[in-house]
Order: structure tokens, then sequence, then C-alpha cells
């Protein structure tokens, strides 16, 4: 397995991203789902967006957050909590069929 960190203001609108590589199976998804259970711990609110799951993908994050009973004003106003501690989490990125730019 692969870990790659990018931190590039221009490319990342100034955030920092953290890419997983690795072969099917060996343990990304898991390894994930740990990094979100620790950052919980620390009380940074997680989003985990399983991509294979998702139908539209310019809506991925509303739409992982809508199918956890988040509605849509509740959406626009932790959008616009610039106080938020919040990582988003995309897994299986290399396993949807075209290129999207999340």
């Amino acid at each position: 397995m692969v870990y790659k960190f990018y931190h590039n203001e221009q490319e990342f609108d100034g955030k920092e991203v953290l890419v997983v590589q690795g072969d099917a199976g060996t343990g990304k998804t898991i390894f994930l789902r740990k990094i979100q259970q620790d950052l919980i711990k620390e009380g940074v609110f997680t989003i985990f967006v399983t991509l294979s799951e998702i139908k539209d993908y310019s809506r991925s994050v509303d739409e992982t957050l809508e199918k956890h009973g988040y509605n849509p004003d509740k959406i626009i106003e932790m959008k616009k909590d610039k106080t938020l501690k919040l990582v988003i989490i995309f897994d299986g990125y290399d396993e949807i069929k075209r290129k999207v730019n999340l």
C-alpha cells in the first residue's frame, strides 16, 4: 500500500489531500475507516463517501449526508460553518468507471 500526501495551494484550493493507493484487497477501506474513527475521537466531523454508491458525483457529499438523515437546510448550514472541523473521505475512486473531479 502506498500513501501519498499532497499539499498544493493552487491545485487543491489550499486544502490538504491524502491519497491511499494499493491493489485490490490490501486494506485501503479498512485503513480509511480507522482514520475516520480516530478523527471522530478527536472531535472532527467526518464524511465517508463510498463512491460506488453515489448516483451523482457532483453531489457526492450532499448525497451521502442525505443518506444519513441530514436535511438540505442542515447541509447548507454545515457548509457555511467556518468553525466546523471537517474531513471528507472518498473511498473507491479506483472502482468507478470514469474519471471524476471530486
